[in-house]
């Protein structure tokens, strides 16, 4: 096993990046909607597709679900995990590239709606919806 080395300033130690990535990926899934992330009218990936009884009846409850599991659990789906951009289509990678994101994160809401955002400290942030999965590029 590789040792990662540990920081020390006076009597406390700190835990090394190593360590600290590790327990995100063993805490719980968690998500969250707030406006500095969230892009709810772009005609494509936008928000306002849905209607209110769809984000409440099929939406948050997909990603309640989703806070049973770990994020290494959640990965192990085959369509819950980080895009770098040169995988998105072109529109959505110059979407992302415009608000400074070198990737994103995907998490499968049903057969083919998907929600791409952004993964920060173990949470993830809720950007674009994808009713078509049209954000990512076939190959």
């Amino acid at each position: 096993k590789k040792i990662a080395p540990v920081f020390s300033i006076g009597a406390k130690q700190l835990p090394s990046i190593d360590d600290e990535l590790q327990k995100i990926e063993e805490s719980q899934f968690r998500w969250r909607i707030t406006p500095e992330y969230l892009d709810f009218n772009h005609r494509n990936f936008g928000w306002k597709k849905l209607t209110p009884q769809e984000i409440l009846k099929e939406i948050i409850p997909k990603l309640h679900a989703y806070e049973s599991l770990t994020w290494v659990e959640a990965s192990r789906r085959k369509h819950f995990h980080p895009c770098k951009t040169e995988a998105l289509s072109s529109l959505l990678k110059t979407l992302a590239e415009s608000k400074g994101y070198d990737s994103l994160y995907q998490i499968d809401i049903g057969e083919a709606a998907r929600i791409f955002g952004v993964k920060h400290a173990g949470i993830f942030y809720c950007i674009w919806y994808d009713a078509l999965h049209n954000g990512k590029r076939m190959s």
